[in-house]
């Protein structure tokens, strides 16, 4: 198995988590779309497709990330969040790469965002108490949001959860 760099980080407990979350996830984000190794596969994606259909460029990644990526949760009591470079590095080396929502929703806004579409996170959740417990990431296709809910298997993009007892959006 390919040994990643690891940096563990104090994120605080409750709202204060999910914030701090968010915000370092948009941080990995914005980072790696710049990145020369993210825009690369993106564009090798792509390539392929009608210049400007916008529709077939966000669903060619969309299915790459679906193909390559195995939904994997986090270990117990941890919160990990992965670089999108090195999830494509783990994909090179031992695909499929392990990830759990917000890993899928790091390297599905990261390769977006690369080639301009612009890109926030919602957090949800589905509970009667309101904890959030989901996030996915939603982009934006010829001026409308679409949600690109990876962690839902059988889903196809614009799927997402109808029962949402509350929600929280952080642009990116």
């Amino acid at each position: 198995m390919l040994e990643l760099p690891t940096k563990l980080l104090s994120l605080g407990t409750g709202q204060e988590a999910t914030y701090n979350t968010l915000e370092h996830m948009a941080r990995l984000i914005s980072n790696g779309a710049k990145s020369y190794e993210v825009r690369s596969v993106a564009v090798e994606l792509v390539k392929h497709l009608p210049a400007k259909d916008q529709w077939a460029e966000v669903r060619s990644i969309f299915n790459f990330v679906k193909t390559y990526m195995r939904y994997t949760k986090d270990p117990h009591g941890v919160e990990m969040l992965h670089t999108p470079q090195a999830i494509l590095k783990l994909i090179k080396e031992d695909s499929p790469a392990p990830g759990d929502c917000d890993d899928l929703s790091i390297l599905f806004a990261s390769l977006v965002k690369s080639i301009g579409y612009p890109v926030r996170l919602k957090v949800i959740s589905t509970h009667p108490t309101g904890r959030f417990t989901h996030v996915y990431p939603q982009v934006k296709v010829y001026d409308k949001w679409v949600s690109a809910d990876l962690a839902a298997l059988d889903r196809p993009l614009g799927w997402q959860p109808t029962s949402i007892s509350r929600q929280m959006i952080k642009e990116v």
